[in-house]
């Protein structure tokens, strides 16, 4: 995928890590942090982790954009081998906010062929 992104934005520094622990960023170094679909992966004190280090790296006025499925509890995925939890849209502000940032847009939609609730957060660094 990240292939796929240099091709249609190719002036663009695109790289993958662990959202975790963003190595080799400085702190205020970044206009932005995309993160679409990940961060219910992993537990709730790792995911404000996340949060906070999403707005560790970005600058002053330094965007983040991130998407998760909404809810509670953890996500059944059948015979598949993977763990995911939904964290409710009220717990991604209130990470969003207690990282320092600014909630631009908090947006939910039901994808009703998943039959999952979405959240979609923008945020700005002030």
């Amino acid at each position: 995928m990240l292939e796929e992104a240099k091709k249609i934005c190719p002036s663009a520094i695109l790289a993958t890590g662990d959202m975790r622990k963003l190595e080799g960023w400085k702190d205020g170094t970044l206009a932005g942090v995309l993160s679409m679909f990940a961060i219910h992966h992993v537990s709730e004190d790792d995911a404000k982790a996340c949060v906070q280090e999403w707005a560790r790296v970005l600058c002053q006025s330094g965007l983040l954009y991130f998407a998760a499925w909404e809810g509670s509890g953890p996500i059944d995925y059948g015979n598949m081998d993977m763990s995911a939890n939904l964290y409710s849209k009220e717990q991604m502000q209130t990470w969003t906010e207690e990282a320092g940032l600014k909630v631009l847009m908090l947006r939910e939609k039901m994808e009703d062929d998943m039959g999952m609730n979405t959240c979609y957060i923008l945020a700005q660094k002030p």
